[in-house]
């Protein structure tokens, strides 16, 4: 469907992994599907997941402690950008990755 509709900058969450991740789809001629996992926060974190088989895992993403993430948005119409953050339980960043909204249209 967002393809027939010609829908741009989807991006997908996701919850109740016990981790967070990035996942990145590449698809010809369209600009790339984004997930983004991000749990847990109060439960426990699973382990050894990073093992699991996502062969579109953004390198780096992967984090399995306990952990929030957040999205900022910014920048001027037609040149902004999502900013998304992890940071630990203690507050402090562990990761970052940036998006911008050009890379959210068809090509």
């Amino acid at each position: 469907m967002i393809d027939a509709e010609n829908i741009p900058g989807i991006i997908f969450l996701t919850g109740d992994r016990h981790f967070s991740e990035i996942t990145k789809m590449e698809r010809e001629g369209k600009y790339p599907l984004f997930d983004f996992t991000i749990s847990p926060f109060t439960s426990g974190p699973s382990k050894n997941n990073e093992n699991e088989p996502n062969f579109m895992r953004v390198p780096g993403s992967y984090y399995e402690e306990r952990n929030f993430c957040t999205f900022e948005i910014s920048g001027k119409r037609k040149g902004r950008q999502i900013i998304y953050k992890t940071f630990n339980n203690n507050g402090e960043q562990v990761y970052q990755f940036k998006i911008s909204e050009n890379e959210l249209k068809n090509r």
